[in-house]
């Protein structure tokens, strides 16, 4: 245990954990240091080898014979401080472990790769023309809003759940989702669906993408359970269209 990342003497890079006993409870206080990051902005060095091994170990047999090997991309740590993770990579996983990628700043002109990238977006600029788009639990392609953030005097806002859409805004954009049906409750349980439809009676209009536009139809169907529990869900009924 010498060589523990936790708190091994013989590991100068080590993370140097102190705890003590809170009645029942193990306290422990750590502040990361630069070497100790890797990966995505949201992992240390042992939530990457976590999120590999344990993807490994929950998917199905015939799912793991598909990967060949594994990589750690946006790596921003120290690469030989990662070397040992990349033999504990392999031997949990059974395939090896390429090591990580460097990160390259210029990747951040890509489009996002997950809505974790909207917990980190720049504040909404101001502008004439201000664009509402509730932010869905599965919203899907929302890089598709950012030419309309790249627009002169156009606002886009994303709505929290728990926040009513804007009576200011001039256009409600319903995004695209991963899970229509669940989506769709979602919108509603939010109130939203009672914004949009005093947004049209005001005269102003909706625009949705994708799944979004399906949520402005009569009914969304899912009869194969592609997305989830096979059924039938109500839309917002906006549009004469019937989707499946």
């Amino acid at each position: 245990m010498h060589h523990c990342h936790g708190c091994g003497a013989a590991n100068e890079k080590g993370l140097r954990l102190k705890s003590y006993w809170d009645g029942d409870e193990a306290v422990a206080q750590w502040c990361a240091e630069r070497h100790h990051c890797g990966g995505t902005r949201e992992n240390l060095n042992g939530g990457v080898i976590a999120s590999l091994v344990g993807t490994f170990a929950v998917i199905e047999a015939a799912d793991r014979a598909l990967i060949r090997a594994t990589l750690v991309n946006k790596f921003r740590g120290e690469h030989r401080l990662f070397e040992d993770g990349k033999i504990a990579i392999a031997r949990h996983t059974n395939v090896p472990c390429l090591g990580p990628i460097p990160y390259l700043a210029d990747a951040a002109r890509l489009p996002a790769e997950d809505s974790l990238a909207l917990d980190h977006a720049e504040p909404p600029k101001p502008g004439r023309f201000v664009v509402a788009v509730p932010r869905l639990p599965r919203i899907a392609n929302f890089d598709d809003l950012d030419p309309l953030r790249a627009e002169p005097n156009v606002s886009v806002v994303v709505v929290e759940p728990g926040s009513p859409l804007p009576q200011s805004a001039d256009l409600i954009l319903i995004p695209g989702s991963k899970a229509t049906r669940a989506d769709l409750a979602a919108l509603r349980e939010a109130g939203w669906d009672v914004d949009v439809a005093a947004h049209i009676r005001a005269g102003k209009a909706v625009l949705g993408i994708c799944g979004g536009y399906q949520m402005l139809g009569r009914t969304v169907a899912d009869p194969h359970g592609i997305e989830g529990q096979p059924g039938v869900s109500e839309g917002l009924g906006v549009l004469a269209a019937y989707c499946k």
